[in-house]
Parts: C-alpha cells; structure tokens; sequence
C-alpha cells in the first residue's frame, strides 16, 4: 500500500499503474528475500519479520521524502450509469464469494497436497529452500514463486490460513492489470469494465482464484508484462522496461507454462526493436532479457546442479509437460484437443457426435488425437460433460465468445489496426502453447492465461456494435454462467449439503477424497502418542504428504523432524539441509509392496496399518 501511494506521487501515474509497480516490486521482493535469508539458513518469523520490516519502514521514508502531493483520481469514474453500477455489483459478487472461499478453504487440490505445500513445509522446516532428497522430485524443480509467497505467510501467521487466498490476489490482480490493458488500448470506462467481468468469469479462473495452483500466479505475472509494455510504448519510461522484465521473470518463476506464453511478449519486443530500430531500444530489450534471466537465475541454477543440462527440471523425459515431437502433426493434435475439450454437453450421444467430429478432422490432417510424443500418460481424448472440477471446468461460451470478437475485430478495420499487434500476441501465445505443451485432461486451467488475455480484444469488439440492450445481456449472462462456479465448484461447495462450512478445518483438506482422512489422522495421532521426533518418509512420486504435516501440528507447533528416507532417484545423493537423519519411525504411502525395512544400518517392523479402501498408511517404527 505504501509502496502504491509513492509511486502515485513520485512516478505520477494512475492508481492501476501504481498498484503495478508496488505489486511487481513486492513480487521480486519475496524472491530476494526468500534466496537471501535461504543462503543464512535463515527463514524463519524474526528474519522475513524483519526483511518486512525494513522495507515498510524505507517505503515510508521514501513515501515522506516524496513532497509533490497526490494527484486526482483520474482513472476512476465517479458518474456511473445503472448499467456500470451493474457490471460492478456482479464483479463484486463474485469477487467477495471467492474471497470467503479462499480464506475457509486449506489447501486441498491434488497436486497441494503432494508437492505444493509439502516443500513448503520442508522449506519451513528446513529454513532454507535448498534442495532435498524426495521421493517426488517435482517438489524440487517445479516453478517457486507461488510457494515462496506461502512461505512468507506460513511462517507470519503461523499457520496456512492465507494459503489459498494468494492465488485470489493473483486473480484481483490480474483483473486490474486487464482493466489498464484495455484502458492504454484506448476503450472507454464501460468498455474496460466489461473486460474485467469477462475475466472475471472465466470458469477454471474462479475456481484457481481459491486453490494453490499456481496459474492465476502466472496470469497476473503475464498480464502484468503486458499492461507494461504497453505502457512503455506509450510513453518510453525506463521503469516500464524495468517492470515488463521483472513481471516476466517472475511469471516463469510461477509455472513452466509461463516460459512458453512469455515467448510471444518477448518477440513483440524484439519485433519493436527491429520495426524501428535505436540503440537506445535495443538495450532496453536487453535489459528486459536480463531482468528475467536474474530473477530465475537461482532457480535455475539449483535445477542445473541436479539435472545438468536440464536448467527447468526434467524437462525432455516421458511425463513431462513438453511434447517430445514438435511438428505438425502435434500441433495439429492438440489444436483440436484444447478447442475440443471445451465443447462437451450434458448429453453422451452428442458428444459422442462431436468427438467423432473431431476425429474425422484429424484423421483429414493426418494427426492423432492420442499420439504419445504430445499426450501427457496414458490419458486418452474424449469429449465428455462439463464439470465444476477444479482442473476441468470447460468456458464455451467464452470460447464462442472469443471467435466472434475476432471476427468482429477484422471486420471492424478501424479497430483491427489499433489491436492488431496485442491480437497476434494473444494468438501466437496460443499456437506457442498448442505447438509445445503436452495435451492432458487437466490442461484447461493451463489456458487460464489466454483466456484473461483475451478480455481486452473482446470488449474491444463490442465497444459501439451492440446498443446498451444487448450489453446488459452479455452481462447478465456472463454472471448466470459463473454462478454455479462461484458457489457450487467442486471440491470447495459454499451451499448445499456438500458446504465445506459443514466440515471442520482438518475434514476440509480431504474434501476430494474424504475416506483418506482417517488413515492419515489415525497415522498422525500414533506418531503423537509414540512421542518419535525424527519420522522417516517412504512415498509414492504422487502421493499426498502435506495431510500429515497439517495433522501433526493441528493442536500445538510439532517440534518434531520428518524427512524422505530410501530415496532411489536423482535426488537420494543430496545432504539433508539440517544435517544428518536417523528416524525412529517411518511412514510408508503408496508403496504397498513394502513389508521390511532396513536402512541406514537399521531395522524397522510394521507396527500400525491404518486403512481406508484401497489406501494405506503404515507406520514402520525402529526395532
């Protein structure tokens, strides 16, 4: 906030434009303080406590020393017709449901609970977000920002009560960055705030803004580099430059996805380089090239130490998430299958119709629907009934919509060559994503970044076609089709029998898969009563770790240490960062073929099997 008010006075620009300065520094913030209280073994309350408070305290004094008063509002409309007053009351809506989602909802996706709040916890543990030997190496190489930022709250608020609600400021975030996307491309008030309830309603959007994800990170990132790009090209600021470069890094800091949607921005400078080149252009394109590789360069580094050559991680093996053929034929594939997983209806036969459809079209280019070098698996394609899953939820009709603005778009010439250069951005981000990334039945919300991209150019199109009449229409029906995501997502139900407030903290974070809360409850409340302080790991590379960790410090802090132990892949080399390990006990998941152990010159028998179905949680302890 303060950091907000000082750019208002000293950079004199707009609200929006200063909430995006104080937000990108405040995200490279995080960084900075994460790797350097990390090298000190030094994450814990007392050292981000006083990073904080170092920077609250010079942002003051910059805020002080800043004599030239506020400007007006400026970017704010005060006369606001009945029809914007609607557009905001259903923005707020939706805003304030997804607030109250996030903040009663503890971390409980698939993929939180095996590697996104497990390395947290390591991380907190370990006071250091150096590497660690884990059975799941994605706790390692995958993307940090998200997780930092956790870090930072966890370990302020002692607790992961604010978890899931980053990813809700990411969201407010990326609908203001929309917001001042679509006002430098000039649309009016009514205009701008219409793309903003575009955004805004995008289904796997709303249900991102309550998960720990990570994809509405890398929106807001992404939107941010744009917003100030274009702001750049405005008006020639060096801060621009310097904010586009440190948005985009942090954007590939936040998903891998984002490596590839950066591209496009990153060609759309080097294109303005070259359209009219200056010395003085291209050493900002440099620059804009340097702050993204400095603000990975650590993460980068750490992944080259494990994995060599392989700077992202393992990037090339058989599950990752880059096609192993980049060709036409890929391409082709997974162009039908990113439309084509939007387009299911509640009826079989018709699916059925346009699967087959779909087929038939890659059948006549050549391609394979299901072609292992781009298809993420065993996973194979279908077309099959909308969902309010959290990795599934479809957006039709801001599909349709999307495809009518672009034809509007090029009709309309006036407008096609004032939105022309972000349109092929936009869409070269698209094809980059259908050329590279993988195909899985969860890539919906890896498209959440086009889809927010997208709100500008389709308010543009509309803006002066339709008559007011029609405007509110698209409003209201924009609001109709969120609602259910807004209230009713799976797994996070706000209403109904299946309302997360009819379950307790602990019960909410196994709202996917509720029988598995008593084994691991049950495994939990043993390790208490054993009174062991040094628990031993031995999991499945997808299985759920962090339930433990909640469960063990559910009452009072767990003072404990717990740590992967029979480590058989890339990562069993790499020192423990706290030191030697010697368990008393060993929680086995996943691994049911697993009946002895011996490790480290020690022997542990089976002592407590904990059941629920067909998942297990054992507890080895030392013999």
């Amino acid at each position: 906030m303060l950091l907000t008010v000082w750019a208002r006075r000293a950079v004199v620009c707009s609200w929006r434009e200063s909430a995006l300065i104080a937000w990108t520094v405040g995200g490279c913030w995080v960084v900075v303080t994460t790797e350097l209280l990390s090298s000190f073994h030094f994450i814990c309350f007392l050292g981000i406590a006083g990073m904080w408070g170092a920077s609250g305290f010079l942002a003051s004094m910059a805020l002080f020393l800043e004599r030239r008063s506020l400007p007006g509002i400026g970017d704010f409309e005060i006369s606001l017709s009945w029809k914007d007053i609607v557009s905001i009351v259903f923005l707020a809506i939706v805003v304030m449901a997804t607030l109250v989602n996030a903040l009663n909802s503890p971390p409980n996706t698939w993929d939180a609970l095996t590697y996104h709040m497990s390395r947290v916890a390591h991380w907190v543990q370990d006071r250091s977000v150096e590497f660690y030997p884990t059975h799941i190496p994605r706790q390692l190489f995958s993307n940090p920002w998200l997780e930092y930022t956790i870090l930072q709250f966890q370990i302020l608020c002692q607790g992961d009560q604010w978890a899931s609600a980053i990813q809700w400021f990411c969201m407010i975030g990326s609908l203001i960055n929309v917001s001042l996307i679509a006002r430098v491309m000039g649309l009016s008030t009514r205009s701008q705030w219409l793309s903003v309830l575009i955004a805004a309603t995008v289904p796997i959007g709303i249900i991102e803004s309550t998960s720990v994800q990570g994809d509405y990170a890398a929106t807001f990132w992404l939107s941010a580099a744009l917003a100030a790009f274009l702001n750049f090209k405005q008006n020639r600021r060096w801060l621009w430059v310097l904010i586009c470069g440190i948005s985009l890094g942090l954007a590939c800091l936040s998903k891998g996805t984002a490596i590839v949607l950066s591209l496009p921005i990153l060609l759309w400078i080097g294109g303005d380089v070259v359209k009219s080149f200056t010395w003085q252009k291209f050493v900002q394109a440099i620059v804009v090239l340097l702050m993204v590789l400095s603000v990975n360069a650590l993460f980068i580094e750490r992944n080259m130490g494990l994995y060599h050559q392989k700077v992202l991680g393992p990037v090339t093996d058989g599950s990752s998430l880059v096609n192993s053929a980049i060709n036409y034929q890929t391409f082709t594939a997974n162009l039908l299958r990113n439309i084509g997983i939007h387009l299911g209806t509640p009826s079989r036969k018709l699916n059925d119709l346009i699967e087959n459809g779909i087929q038939n079209l890659a059948q006549a280019a050549h391609a394979d629907l299901n072609d292992p070098r781009a298809s993420f698996g065993n996973d194979k394609f279908q077309v099959g009934k909308p969902s309010r899953g959290e990795d599934s939820a479809p957006a039709p009709f801001h599909l349709g919509l999307f495809l009518i603005a672009s034809i509007l778009l090029f009709y309309r010439r006036e407008y096609c060559r004032r939105f022309l250069p972000y349109f092929c951005c936009v869409l070269v981000m698209a094809l980059m994503f259908f050329l590279v990334v993988r195909w899985q039945p969860w890539i919906i919300r890896f498209q959440l970044p086009l889809f927010v991209l997208f709100a500008p150019l389709c308010a543009a199109a509309f803006e002066g076609y339709w008559d007011n009449r029609q405007n509110i229409i698209l409003i209201t029906v924009l609001f109709i089709i969120a609602s259910p995501y807004v209230f009713n997502a799976s797994p996070r139900h706000l209403f109904g029998p299946k309302s997360l407030f009819h379950k307790s903290r602990i019960e909410r974070y196994f709202l996917g898969n509720s029988p598995w809360s008593e084994p691991y409850n049950e495994a939990a409340n043993e390790i208490l009563k054993s009174g062991c302080q040094n628990v031993g790991l031995v999991l499945g590379g997808d299985s759920w770790e962090y339930p433990l960790w909640a469960l063990l410090e559910r009452d009072r802090p767990w003072n404990g240490r717990m740590e992967h132990v029979m480590v058989d892949n890339l990562t069993k080399d790499i020192p423990y960062p706290l030191g030697d390990f010697k368990p008393c006990q060993i929680v086995v998941i996943g691994m049911e073929n697993l009946n002895s152990i011996s490790w480290e010159a020690a022997n542990f028998s089976l002592t407590d099997t904990f059941a629920s179905g067909n998942h297990e949680v054992r507890i080895f302890s030392k013999v």
